[in-house]
C-alpha cells in the first residue's frame, strides 16, 4: 500500500500503458521545470513525488 503514493513507482509500474497514462515527466529539482514544459506544454500538473494528498496548515 506504501508504494501507491510513490509516483516514480507509479509511473514505472504503468510504462506500459501508454495509451492509458497521461504523459508524465519526473523531475528532480525546480531547474528541470522549465524543460518539462517545453516537452509537454502547457497547462500541466506539478506533484510532490510521494505522498497521495497535502495537509493544509
Amino acid at each position: 500500500m506504501i508504494r501507491c503514493t510513490n509516483k516514480v513507482y507509479l509511473k514505472v509500474l504503468t510504462s506500459h500503458l501508454q495509451d492509458c497514462v497521461p504523459p508524465t515527466v519526473i523531475i528532480f529539482s525546480e531547474d528541470e521545470l522549465d524543460g518539462a514544459v517545453d516537452q509537454l506544454g502547457l497547462p500541466i500538473v506539478v506533484k510532490d513525488s510521494d505522498g497521495s494528498f497535502i495537509l493544509a496548515s
